[in-house]
């Protein structure tokens, strides 16, 4: 007889999710959405100069003076941090940190399409 060793990563129950974590994880997702919505419209040097394309009068300039004192940077810094709270998570949980090291590595290679560092991953 025997038994099946459970799941390397597995989903955790509703109850035991951190609803704090999850929140501040969603805020800093939508604060990079907010952050990226000048990149989607304009192209790339109307991130710092509005004066190019016509932006620098009345609201706008209110928005954009708006949008960099309060998201600019901090968005990113929030998720990472949200990101590293939960691999600390992960590890507590007796997750193998280096399997989630690898995991993590190879789906962001094969996202952004960097398949040397793959080859050079250590087992």
């Amino acid at each position: 007889m025997s038994t099946a060793a459970p799941p390397l990563l597995h989903p955790i129950a509703v109850d035991d999710r951190i609803n704090s974590l999850d929140v501040l994880r969603g805020f800093a997702l939508l604060g990079i959405l907010l952050m990226n919505i000048l990149d989607f419209g304009l192209p790339n040097p109307a991130y710092n100069k509005l004066r190019l394309w016509g932006g620098d009068q009345g609201a706008n300039v209110w928005v954009f003076v708006a949008q960099y004192m309060l998201a600019e940077g901090k968005m990113r810094a929030l998720f990472s941090m949200m990101f590293g709270a939960s691999i600390m998570l992960l590890t507590e949980r007796g997750v193998d940190a280096a399997a989630v090291s690898r995991w993590l590595t190879f789906t962001f290679d094969v996202c952004c399409g960097s398949w040397p560092s793959v080859w050079r991953m250590p087992t």
